[in-house]
């Protein structure tokens, strides 16, 4: 599974903060890792220095998934950290279920 990371102009890209999305992605998504091939981050300050806003860092994350339609979660947070692992997290729900829809309609 190959992890892609994207950063706006308003958000600093580190090799910390890679490690980081690396870690919470092996983590969480675990259970799915055999079916993905591809898990593009996209990490943006979504009202940056223009306007204010408790809730402005945004994670867009889409896994690919081999032979079906891309999965996409989302997720706004004062704090990128949390935005990124609660982001994982409903993408892990969405794979759940078009993983197991495919698996199903298979059978």
């Amino acid at each position: 599974m190959q992890i892609l990371v994207n950063t706006d102009r308003h958000t600093t890209r580190s090799e910390a903060l890679v490690q980081r999305i690396e870690a919470i992605a092996a983590k969480e998504l675990k259970h799915q890792a055999a079916h993905l091939t591809r898990v593009e981050y996209h990490l943006s300050d979504v009202n940056s220095e223009t306007r204010a806003g408790a809730t402005d860092k945004r994670c867009l994350v889409e896994a690919r998934v081999a032979t079906m339609k891309p999965v996409v979660a989302e997720h706004r947070s004062e704090d990128i950290q949390i935005a990124i692992l609660e982001a994982t997290r409903k993408l892990v729900q969405g794979l759940s279920k078009v993983i197991s829809k495919s698996q199903d309609h298979r059978s």
